[in-house]
């Protein structure tokens, strides 16, 4: 019994009405059985080949649409399997320095990301894959059951049911940059036809690789600076308004940097308009060691480069930055024609919001603040003019400062604490003064905020605790009665992790117990971060420190939390003290504050 081929792919029973008996009627059987089975087969044929031109059809309006090669791979993959009917399709880039192929899209088995080098001397390399790699060239097999172990992923797409394979070498500029794998369901699926299309489909997808290459490119060279390969000015206010837009939603300010390369017109009429070049992408590769956020770099002038600065937006914290910035960029010679040469720079900076709620305002304000740095030889100008003497005269006060410390200029004042029953002074609290050689002493409302905003309360924080120490131990060597001392304690110190750890080496270092230290810390700063704060402050009471709430009153402080703290003191602010005998709402909250804290 025979079966014929409907044209929706089922089959019929065909009945052969003819005798096998004699020799003639063999023949005649055997024809018809050839002629059907060939029928089929051209049917078949047919129906592949249709299929191939959907393909082709789908893929080149795919082409059209897509910008993204990625996304064209992936779009490939699923018309090829969907409407091509492959069981297994997969497109791998070439990397044209190792020859490992990395496949970034397929359809019917999951290999994104997986790698693999099809090496020529192994059975993977002997497959289509390689010799298309190899040759530059459309290669198939019709048998993959005759070698079911050459090839990558060949034993996994015999096992879905793929008999056939060909490989699509995607060629542009005379190099293989990707590979495609498709795998069909039935032997000798790849005739002279079949590839025919297989190479029109390979051809288009190269070219649409090379448009999208160029593309990609044009849209590069249309926001980049071809010199110094950064971002150009156009980039650079797009980027700025899109941070700006963020810094708006979380209210937090940003800077806008820009800086001159001084006297680069003479480096040009000197030495040449080649020496200019070399010389900027000397800089910008500087610039570019310098600055670890590379996305906010611009080169947005001749001789000027931009700078968005969100991490520090304190002014004297940005003008640091643009020292540290020039310092690093500008501080070795750049080599210009075989020769050493020493550059500066001045550099303007405008704030947000504070000097422009938009891009293009915020810029144009950077470059007025430029332009007065160069006219007045200064190394950083602010747009906000007070701004400039403000931060002149907070980086010169952080500068004495630092000297300060080296030349032990800082002194500690004691105020006494009295018993108002008895009179007796029962304790002290150290107060800082600094005794500046040129100004005399410094109260510390002058340059405590500056010693926590540059980091250099943790040293003198650390000098003060000594100190203290030293003091007790001297008093009690003269022999009079055991007296407590109070130092305070920044909130920067009591962040710090090893805070505890640095009061046990002062105590340590002045000769342990009985050491007579006290430590008073400001309500805001103990309910910052309560649970942390509450095991260093049980730590430290337990060292036989007494810990004082200071400033008590103006905080949020939650009552279930100041059970909670081992304190043994309660400052109440000054604020409730000052009218206390003439205004009886003092009078009234400083005695429920007495209360509540005896309770």
């Amino acid at each position: 019994r025979l079966y014929g081929r409907r044209r929706d792919g089922s089959l019929f029973p065909v009945e052969v009405g003819i005798s096998k008996r004699s020799e003639r009627g063999k023949t005649l059987y055997t024809a018809v059985v050839r002629d059907i089975t060939q029928r089929v087969q051209q049917e078949e044929r047919i129906a592949r080949l249709t299929r191939l031109y959907a393909v082709l059809s789908e893929v080149n309006s795919a082409i059209v649409r897509i910008s993204d090669e990625a996304e064209l791979f992936s779009e490939i993959c699923r018309i090829t399997t969907e409407k091509g009917g492959f069981k297994v399709a997969y497109v791998g880039s070439l990397n044209p320095d190792t020859n490992e192929v990395t496949i970034v899209a397929s359809a019917g088995l999951a290999l994104a990301g997986k790698r693999f080098l099809p090496d020529p001397g192994t059975p993977v390399g002997m497959g289509p894959l390689g010799r298309a790699i190899e040759q530059h060239i459309v290669a198939w097999d019709n048998d993959l059951a005759d070698q079911p172990a050459i090839g990558f992923v060949r034993e996994e797409a015999v096992a879905l049911g793929a008999r056939a394979v060909a490989a699509l070498p995607f060629i542009r500029d005379d190099a293989v940059r990707a590979v495609m794998l498709l795998y069909a369901d039935t032997p000798d699926a790849f005739g002279e036809d079949e590839v025919r299309l297989l190479r029109e489909l390979a051809g288009d997808a190269a070219f649409a690789l090379d448009h999208i290459a160029k593309t990609r490119q044009v849209a590069y060279l249309a926001t980049h600076d071809q010199l110094t390969d950064l971002p150009n000015r156009t980039l650079f206010l797009d980027r700025l308004a899109q941070a700006l837009a963020a810094a708006q939603d979380k209210g937090e300010m940003l800077a806008v940097v820009l800086t001159d390369v001084e006297r680069f017109k003479h480096v040009n009429d000197t030495f040449g308009r080649q020496a200019g070049d070399a010389l900027l992408r000397q800089i910008a590769e500087r610039i570019r060691k310098v600055v670890e956020d590379r996305a906010s770099l611009a080169r947005v002038g001749p001789d000027v480069f931009a700078l968005i600065s969100s991490d520090s937006v304190q002014a004297a914290g940005v003008a640091k930055l643009v020292h540290r910035l020039m310092d690093g960029v500008m501080a070795d010679p750049f080599r210009v024609d075989g020769q050493g040469l020493h550059l500066a720079a001045r550099a303007g900076v405008a704030f947000f919001p504070a000097d422009g709620a938009d891009a293009e305002t915020l810029f144009r304000n950077a470059e007025a603040a430029l332009r007065r740095a160069k006219a007045q030889h200064e190394r950083v100008v602010f747009y906000t003019p007070d701004l400039n003497a403000r931060v002149a005269q907070q980086l010169v006060m952080e500068s004495k400062l630092r000297h300060a410390l080296e030349r032990n200029e800082f002194i500690l004042h004691y105020q006494p604490k009295v018993a108002l029953v008895t009179g007796r002074i029962v304790g002290l609290e150290a107060l800082i003064r600094w005794q500046d050689p040129e100004s005399g002493l410094v109260p510390p409302a002058q340059f405590i905020s500056l010693l926590e905003e540059t980091g250099l309360i943790m040293q003198v924080g650390h000098w003060a605790m000594q100190e203290a120490l030293r003091t007790i131990a001297a008093l009690r060597a003269k022999g009079l009665p055991p007296v407590r001392i109070a130092v305070n304690v920044s909130s920067i110190q009591l962040r710090q992790k090893d805070f505890v750890r640095s009061v046990e080496e002062a105590i340590a270092a002045s000769g342990g117990e009985p050491h007579g230290l006290d430590l008073e810390i400001t309500e805001s700063v103990i309910m910052d971060d309560i649970e942390a704060n509450v095991i260093k402050l049980d730590a430290l009471r337990s060292m036989g420190i007494e810990l004082g709430i200071d400033d008590f009153g103006t905080g949020y402080s939650s009552l279930a939390y100041i059970a909670r703290l081992p304190v043994g003191v309660i400052k109440i602010d000054r604020a409730f003290i000052r009218n206390l005998t003439d205004d009886a709402n003092s009078e009234s909250l400083v005695a429920s504050i007495v209360s509540l804290t005896h309770a």
